[in-house]
């Protein structure tokens, strides 16, 4: 393919390094992760995690892993929705299960899941701007965060007994989900963000205003027949996700109270952020809390280790459906009009 047809993409220059701050962001979650791996391992010890392996039972895995596309398909059809109501050209069903399987799989290949944005080039490719392209990704993995959010508070306070407390953070939640709907929503985010811009002083108004992806944020078109269901296929997806979880629990023979699981859960959930793929940093929040409830250590590597197969499992379907289309993994910065190269990673953080 030539650099000057219309899908063509040059190819990332070297960049020189930025000092030791910009490899530690780069390698950092990657070191952290292999380090405390090897640190769980050699505590817990890798006979103990073999054993526990050993005596699982498969019958609760099989429908864990077969839940694979299920999953995948929720999720996606949450991302078309929004994406289509950004003013992207509409997607069908199949076609946004593909891009989002492989947006999966590049999410998992890196810490924070950065790669998840390459769904934005595929778009791209398609006929959409770049800008409302990403900003679809963006609100897809909002209504993710705000759903951690609120089972993580729901299941926090359902164990530490509630009370006074719970109120607060039903308030919490509502004062989240409404500042939500401020944004994504035509009716109040016209006055919202005329408020904001009478606050902002007009260099700086002047100076976002330049910013394709924050004026892709203000033309946002999205109602309820948009978020309705979006939220519903959040419901979905999360149910699937801790279900498939909740087999991996029942296969090692680990029980717990509903509300104890859903917080370890939610642990090693955000744990899995951290590193790329969990590895290491979901081992240990699982270790640690499991052993409060007598379990042993070998068991919550081993469960850690079914996670780990479930990720892999959510990849595979990306993985071989990108290598049959590959996106290109740089192209002249749309964003910013400075004309020098842009990796996914930083399209999606400016």
């Amino acid at each position: 393919m030539r650099a000057n047809e219309p899908d063509a993409v040059p190819v990332q220059q070297d960049v020189p390094p930025g000092g030791l701050v910009s490899w530690l962001k780069r390698w950092g979650p990657r070191i952290l992760g292999v380090l405390l791996f090897a640190f769980v391992l050699r505590t817990v010890g890798v006979g103990r995690v073999w054993a526990a392996l050993r005596e699982a039972d498969p019958w609760p895995l099989i429908p864990a892993f077969l839940a694979t596309i299920p999953f995948l398909a929720v999720k996606a059809w949450r991302w078309a929705g929004l994406a289509m109501g950004l003013g992207t050209p509409r997607i069908g069903p199949v076609e946004a299960l593909r891009l989002y399987a492989i947006g999966i799989w590049w999410g998992q290949a890196t810490p924070g899941q950065a790669g998840d944005f390459v769904k934005a080039w595929y778009l791209r490719r398609q006929g959409a701007a770049l800008a409302p392209a990403l900003t679809s990704c963006i609100i897809d993995r909002l209504f993710d965060f705000v759903a951690l959010f609120a089972l993580s508070a729901l299941a926090l306070f359902a164990y530490a007994g509630g009370g006074q407390s719970t109120i607060l953070v039903v308030i919490l939640f509502a004062l989240v989900c409404f500042m939500i709907a401020a944004v994504v929503t035509e009716r109040w985010r016209t006055p919202l963000l005329a408020f904001l811009a009478r606050l902002t002083p007009r260099p700086i108004r002047e100076r976002l205003a330049g910013i394709e992806l924050l004026r892709s944020l203000t033309e946002l078109q999205l109602d309820a027949r948009q978020l309705l269901p979006a939220l519903a296929w959040t419901a979905a997806s999360w149910a699937v996700s801790v279900g498939r979880v909740w087999l991996c629990f029942i296969a090692l023979g680990v029980t717990l109270p509903l509300a104890d699981f859903m917080i370890v859960v939610m642990l090693q959930t955000l744990a899995g952020l951290i590193s790329v793929g969990g590895v290491g940093t979901r081992d240990a929040v699982l270790v640690a809390f499991l052993a409060r409830y007598g379990y042993d250590g070998g068991q919550a590597v081993a469960i850690s280790f079914l996670i780990l197969g479930l990720n892999f499992a959510n990849i595979i379907p990306g993985f071989l459906l990108w290598l049959r289309d590959p996106v290109p993994r740089a192209e002249p910065d749309a964003l910013a009009g400075t004309g020098r190269p842009v990796t996914i990673a930083r399209a999606a953080s400016e």
